[in-house]
């Protein structure tokens, strides 16, 4: 396949053709996934199997995946009542300059 003169394009003619480029390789790239994807199937499907059996690592992975739910605040700022801590990790910084301050942790817990 011949390449046209780079050279002599514009940079519109050059963004141009590296967009049609990406595009048609985005095209080529999910043919490939759809015709791989129907093989691997046909071979399970021939074999009983299912792709957990072959890979059972990917089942664990799918079981345990989302199950994770963001912790619930159990601290607020009386400054800011916007800024919020679980108590969990890292304690920021409004959270430390309270207590440097002499408030109590029992204070600055949510209601």
């Amino acid at each position: 396949m011949a390449l046209p003169n780079l050279k002599g394009m514009t940079k519109a003619q050059l963004d141009a053709a590296m967009k049609e480029i990406s595009e048609r390789r985005a095209e080529i790239e999910k043919e490939t996934l759809s015709k791989v994807r129907e093989q691997i199937d046909g071979v399970l499907k021939k074999n009983g199997l299912k792709l957990e059996d072959v890979f059972p690592r990917l089942a664990r992975q799918r079981k345990g995946a989302g199950s994770s739910a963001a912790a619930k605040f159990k601290y607020r700022d009386p400054k800011d009542p916007s800024k919020v801590w679980s108590g969990r990790g890292k304690r920021p910084q409004w959270f430390k300059d309270a207590l440097g301050s002499g408030v109590k942790p029992e204070s600055l817990l949510a209601k």
